[in-house]
């Protein structure tokens, strides 16, 4: 079975999450008109720069370095997909052109939380994704998870700049990084309590 062998290939390169969607509604948005499946691909982020991004100037390097990863996976599926005669196109998580949500919440691999993360059962929010689209109709019926926030305001609570105020407010949660980015001298000083605070999928 093809969803089977597409499953058994990403968790062999490294995939820890494995979802798919056939919701022609979110395939829409790609604007691929020959789009009939989509393959979503997590890898949990495991680094301590990560873990505790705020405390670090450089915790955009070790997810940089997921993101590859994550890119060959997507890759090795596209491959074997087109092998068989199917058309195909990975979308990886180095790409930021391509927001890559729709996919994973159509295919139940996670939730959006209150701090606009994907928050999945395994892991919280702390998870790199990628994916693939293909013309092949996969058989595989989407995850349903549960709301995973219902009764914490953690993340709200710990933001230091109120961007998560019972919305999120994104132009808040931009100046914030850039005061960030401005008092440190740089260009890659992010704000990642949101993610650190998240008790879900806590290891």
């Amino acid at each position: 079975m093809l969803v089977k062998e597409i499953e058994r290939i990403a968790k062999k390169k490294g995939a820890e999450l494995v979802g798919f969607t056939r919701s022609r509604q979110t395939l829409s948005y790609l604007r691929l008109p020959w789009a009939r499946s989509a393959i979503v691909l997590g890898l949990s982020i495991r680094h301590p720069l990560l873990a505790t991004g705020v405390r670090y100037p450089s915790w955009e390097e070790p997810r940089q370095f997921i993101d590859v990863i994550m890119d060959a996976i997507a890759l090795s599926i596209e491959e074997f997909l087109e092998a068989r005669g199917y058309r195909a196109k990975a979308l990886g998580a180095s790409n930021r052109s391509i927001d890559l949500r729709p996919l994973v919440l159509a295919s139940g691999l996670g939730v959006e939380g209150k701090n606009h993360l994907i928050i999945t059962p395994e892991f919280g929010p702390r998870v790199r994704f990628s994916a693939v689209v293909t013309d092949a109709e996969l058989a595989a019926e989407p995850r349903n998870v549960p709301d995973l926030c219902r009764g914490c305001e953690i993340c709200c609570e710990a933001c230091p700049s109120g961007a998560l105020n019972g919305s999120f407010n994104i132009e808040a949660c931009r100046r914030y990084n850039q005061t960030l980015e401005r008092d440190s001298g740089l260009l890659i000083k992010k704000c990642t309590l949101c993610t650190d605070v998240c008790p879900v999928g806590r290891m």
